[in-house]
């Protein structure tokens, strides 16, 4: 009877975990309280396009985050985060190699090492802009990027809508 129990238990674990994370058109997703977040990509896209809301198993989610390390050394190029992001955690973009990024209205934290060394030398960076919602940017987020380790080469156009305190 303990092992029947243990085995029931064990299923039922394995169940409950598989509905919390899935995949969707080249990303992976948390469910989270509040919608899901992006925990990453499959695959080897170098562009990726995040959705403002994704559907799985006819259930409609709405994506609220970008996750710790979730594109981390990805290589990406360009990245269109929509307006339904509230939060890109500590790590999500580092070491990478964007072009151009508009952070949305709707984010209000930026995380620690974000952004780090992911507008490098090996980047086309044109024009970061990061919209008014922002009221939260973590220590280094842009670390190691070239408009902050003093070589403006190549970077057009810095836009902060942030209010300054």
């Amino acid at each position: 009877m303990k092992k029947l129990l243990f085995l029931v238990l064990v299923i039922t674990n394995i169940t409950l975990q598989a509905q919390t994370t899935f995949s969707k058109d080249g990303l992976r997703y948390e469910v989270t309280s509040n919608g899901v977040k992006v925990r990453g990509r499959v695959g080897d896209a170098t562009v990726i396009n995040i959705p403002s809301i994704v559907i799985n198993s006819g259930i409609t989610y709405r994506v609220t985050s970008i996750a710790f390390v979730a594109f981390d050394g990805n290589q990406l190029t360009s990245v269109k985060i929509p307006n339904t992001v509230t939060s890109i955690e500590k790590n999500a973009f580092r070491l990478n190699r964007l072009g151009s990024i508009t952070i949305p209205n709707s984010v209000i934290s930026i995380g620690t090492d974000a952004f780090s060394g992911a507008f490098n030398s090996e980047s086309s960076l044109k024009i970061l802009r990061i919209e008014t919602g922002v009221t939260h940017i973590g220590d280094s987020a842009f670390s190691g990027s070239l408009f902050t380790n003093g070589s403006s080469s190549g970077v057009n156009e810095v836009i902060l809508k942030v209010p300054v305190v």
